[in-house]
């Protein structure tokens, strides 16, 4: 009887160890169970944070996008206009330049039939010029040497 007696005092300690260790584990599984709930909590708010960040992003995004599909229409109706602008000016300077172009023309025709008749005249000018100074200049010495001349006659 003492061995049935010890090995019902064993499986005593047995299952008082195994409620307990049963007991233990019920508490760290619970334990676990809260830590897995926090977790899940505070993945599932950083996933609403981060996809209420995702909204607003893609919210200015696509205002930016709207805004640059505005400017880029704007910018391209704007460079057609330009475009138009340039080609309109430089047809008005082509029509100047055609206007303008008979009256250039009519200058250098002056120009060669007037220049060489001006120069010639100019030459002859300036050469009488030079004559009657180089007359005035001869009779201005004649008289100073007649003048002196005189003078010393007189003395």
């Amino acid at each position: 009887m003492d061995t049935y007696f010890l090995l019902q005092i064993a499986q005593i300690v047995a299952l008082i160890s195994v409620s307990i260790l049963v007991f233990f584990l019920i508490f760290y599984l619970i334990s676990l169970n809260k830590l897995i709930k926090s977790l899940l909590k505070d993945i599932s708010d950083l996933s609403n944070q981060i996809l209420v960040s995702l909204t607003k992003v893609t919210d200015e995004i696509q205002l930016i996008r709207n805004r640059l599909e505005s400017t880029l229409t704007n910018s391209d109706s704007t460079l057609d206009q330009i475009r138009v602008t340039f080609q309109n000016v430089d047809e008005k300077v082509n029509k100047i330049g055609n206007m303008l172009q008979p009256f250039e023309e009519l200058a250098n025709y002056i120009y060669l039939k007037v220049s060489t008749p001006l120069i010639s005249t100019a030459k002859v000018i300036s050469g009488a010029y030079k004559a009657v100074n180089s007359f005035v200049d001869v009779l201005s010495k004649k008289r100073k040497e007649d003048g002196t001349s005189s003078t010393s006659r007189n003395s």
